[in-house]
C-alpha cells in the first residue's frame, strides 16, 4: 500500500474531503484502516488526533505540501 501523508481517502489529493474524514474519525463516527492511520499521523505521535487535524487544516489553508519523507517536520 502506498501512503500519501494527509490523504485519508486515497484519491491522491490532500484536501477538505480528508479533513472531513479525519474529523469523523476523531469524533468516533468512523473507523479507519492501518494505511489511513499512517497517512493521517502527521505529527509522529503514533496517535491520530486533533493535533493531526490542525496540521492538515493548516497545510490546506496555506496551500503547503506535507513533507512526505517526514510529515512531523
Amino acid at each position: 500500500t502506498i501512503v500519501i501523508y494527509g490523504d485519508m481517502n486515497g484519491d491522491g489529493n490532500v484536501n477538505t474531503t480528508d479533513v472531513t474524514n479525519l474529523s469523523l474519525h476523531i469524533s468516533k463516527s468512523t473507523a479507519i484502516t492501518a494505511a489511513q492511520r499512517k497517512a493521517m499521523n502527521l505529527d509522529g505521535s503514533r496517535r491520530v488526533d486533533t493535533t493531526d487535524l490542525s496540521k492538515l487544516k493548516l497545510a490546506i489553508k496555506n496551500n503547503t505540501a506535507i513533507n512526505q519523507a517526514n510529515p512531523a517536520l
